[in-house]
């Protein structure tokens, strides 16, 4: 998902540098902090990364430095070293206001999720704020809370109705609860906002196929894969909704573009070879349930459609 930066806290008040005869190392230090600031809201983080780092060196007790390198490094994708960045500016400077939520981000978008709600729990007992409430609803929705995801979500909205990512996020969470309507129309408002339209759009496609509304679907997913190259489930759901249309051979190739991607390999597995079962392709229909099946045990139609494939084959094993 992409965020917008977070502006990092404490950094106002390096806007003085006070001077004692010499300049200290730690008045350098601080000085860098605010031109490498600048550079990090101008979304030139390679260069702000570059500052943080020469602030550090100078200075490594500057908390708010290795907040900011943190910053850098998730927007760079470095999100090992940008989480260690943020445990660093927590250990220095444990009143850093937006340490904890960065925390709580990197946690969420690595998959920990539990370690996410953790650390949104503690930045909002030191107050919060809408963000946090946005956060602490993504983690909880990946942990299946949908009721309190839906009420933290609704409470980011009344501190800030332009909170980013906040409609992406109900839209999931009312798709999860059988609420495809009401997803549809917080997809809509979420691209309002045009925050995240590819993963919108994809979203979009996976409301209408569950309301069988196939030809809107199939729209829908084009749009998203034009619309974001990065998407990991694209593919798989492009698939899906081919298969649905009896459309198999466009179906079997999407499915193996999305095996390129890695993403959902047991799923994708076990979808190419029903294409192939159809397309009555059996020995490839076989070979790809076997691997489906090894990739993910717990796929509940696997062991089914390997005993319809080798009926179809005869018996043949």
């Amino acid at each position: 998902m992409n965020y917008k930066h977070i502006p990092i806290a404490g950094m106002a008040l390096l806007s003085v540098v006070v001077f004692s005869g010499c300049e200290s190392n730690a008045d350098k230090s601080n000085k860098l902090c605010i031109t490498a600031l600048d550079e990090y809201n101008a979304k030139n983080y390679k260069q702000s990364l570059d500052d943080y780092k020469k602030a550090i060196a100078l200075d490594g007790s500057n908390g708010n430095a290795y907040e900011g390198k943190g910053s850098d490094e998730y927007n760079l994708n470095m999100k090992d070293s940008a989480l260690a960045d943020e445990f660093t500016a927590l250990k220095l400077t444990p009143d850093l206001k937006n340490v904890r939520n960065w925390i709580g981000l990197i946690k969420l978008e690595t998959g920990d999720y539990r370690g996410s709600l953790e650390y949104y729990n503690k930045s909002i007992e030191m107050g919060g704020s809408a963000k946090d409430y946005v956060g602490r609803g993504a983690a909880e929705y990946h942990l299946g809370d949908y009721d309190k995801a839906m009420q933290d979500e609704t409470k980011a909205l009344q501190m800030d109705p332009d909170i980013e990512n906040v409609y992406y996020w109900r839209a999931q969470i009312k798709e999860a609860m059988g609420d495809f309507k009401g997803a549809i129309d917080d997809h809509m408002l979420s691209m309002d906002k045009a925050e995240n339209k590819g993963m919108d759009y994809e979203g979009l496609a996976s409301d209408e196929d569950n309301l069988g509304n196939l030809d809107k679907a199939l729209e829908y997913i084009n749009v998203a894969i034009a619309a974001d190259t990065s998407l990991k489930n694209a593919y798989n759901w492009r698939g899906r909704i081919k298969q649905e249309m009896k459309d198999y051979t466009g179906s079997m190739n999407d499915y193996t573009m999305s095996l390129k991607i890695a993403a959902n390999k047991g799923k994708d597995y076990e979808g190419r070879a029903v294409d192939e079962y159809y397309l009555k392709d059996y020995s490839s229909a076989l070979a790809d349930i076997n691997l489906a099946i090894q990739s993910d045990g717990s796929l509940k139609q696997g062991q089914g459609w390997k005993d319809a494939i080798e009926k179809a084959m005869g018996g043949k094993k």
